[in-house]
């Protein structure tokens, strides 16, 4: 028993090893392995550990369902044995599949949960750092970036964390990333991106250099670099295919918003691609980005139909309640109207649902909005549920 014990543990940290410096196949196999062995020797904790790297690595490439699924697993087998600290690992891992299939409010639940499991436990660093990170980053989604960064604020303001860590250079790197998108000038960008990057660099966490050539491709593109922007995005794009779906995800993004790029750099295929993206991962905020992107290509060409994917964008981001997105998608619609004036008129349904106030979480208090009644969102929907 106690060498299948010690094996069990060398598959799990074998695994984890080698998804870390050549993420494949072959490192599920090992955790496989290490989870067939805890089972055998009923080792809950090995079980545990086993689950939640499987759904870590199933979550990277982007089978976010499958990553559910095992996550939910390991949660219910860590409940089992009273496990606390296994139950927020869970929870947290929960959360982030939760988060791209769309449920922020579940994976906020999940968070807030968590964190209280961790400190039932005692614990103040570590993991509730990794926790405190990705709540920021589901209020970075929503384009609520006071609430975000003042959750960065508070990690790197933790004098528990070593301010040469991977989670300290995360959260300078995602302070850059709201930089970008809030407009402030290249030199406040380059002050948390420059130090981010260093970290990085010395630490060979080659995703983290990834990510930081992409804040870079963001700053080109603001500030009309779009040639040089465009190349990054690619670069990044080819460099991270197989290994990180959160990188695709985002690289797709940017190249398929056409609003943002020249004439001569457009791409008809981006936004269509980027769509297919979203259906296979299930990832639905970029599901109804898409549809938003693919609008604008039928602009001019076929105005009932731009305006019927800027209809139901909207409707899904306002059940998600992604503002910035939301407010494009009125922004748009709003300029239909004004240049078809006596032509296409928009039904009642269609009206409530872009005056209705939103109900959005702002710093922790929810303020309460009309109610949106839902129709072409609910049949699109469909396709990736």
């Amino acid at each position: 028993m106690l060498l299948t014990y010690i094996t069990s543990w060398f598959y799990t940290a074998a695994g984890t090893t080698y998804f870390n410096s050549q993420p494949n196949s072959q490192h599920l196999k090992f955790l496989e392995k290490a989870l067939a062995l805890s089972r055998s020797i009923g080792n809950s904790e090995g079980q545990c550990l086993a689950l939640t790297r499987m759904a870590d690595f199933k979550w990277r490439i982007g089978d976010f369902k499958s990553s559910l699924t095992i996550s939910k697993e390991g949660h219910q087998l860590a409940y089992q044995t009273a496990n606390l600290y296994q139950v927020s690992v869970a929870m947290h891992m929960t959360a982030r599949s939760l988060t791209v299939l769309g449920d922020y409010t579940g994976a906020l639940t999940q968070l807030t949960r968590a964190r209280e499991l961790l400190s039932l436990c005692g614990i103040t660093g570590g993991q509730l750092h990794y926790i405190l990170n990705f709540q920021a980053e589901i209020h970075l989604q929503k384009s609520e970036y006071a609430e975000a960064r003042s959750i960065y604020a508070i990690i790197l303001q933790d004098d528990l964390l070593d301010p040469s860590s991977y989670l300290y250079g995360l959260a300078l790197l995602n302070f850059s990333l709201i930089s970008v998108l809030i407009g402030a000038t290249t030199d406040t960008v380059h002050l948390n991106l420059d130090r981010a990057q260093e970290i990085f660099t010395g630490g060979k966490h080659e995703l983290g250099t990834v990510w930081c050539t992409i804040i870079l491709a963001d700053l080109n593109l603001t500030d009309g670099n779009e040639a040089s922007a465009k190349t990054q995005f690619q670069n990044c794009l080819k460099s991270a295919w197989a290994t990180s779906a959160e990188v695709v995800s985002y690289c797709l993004k940017r190249l398929a918003d056409i609003s943002r790029w020249p004439i001569e750099l457009r791409q008809a295929t981006g936004p269509v691609l980027y769509l297919c993206s979203a259906h296979i991962s299930r990832e639905k905020l970029a599901f109804y980005t898409a549809l938003l992107f693919i609008g604008d290509l039928f602009i001019g060409m076929d105005e009932a139909t731009a305006e019927n994917l800027f209809i139901v964008a909207l409707e899904g981001f306002t059940f998600m309640h992604v503002h910035r997105s939301r407010a494009q998608n009125v922004a748009a619609i709003d300029a239909r109207l004004v240049a078809l004036e006596q032509g296409h008129k928009m039904s009642l349904a269609q009206l409530a649902v872009i005056n209705a106030p939103s109900t959005a979480v702002n710093g922790g208090e929810e303020t309460s909005g009309g109610e949106v009644v839902y129709s072409k969102a609910d049949e699109i929907v469909t396709i990736i549920e």
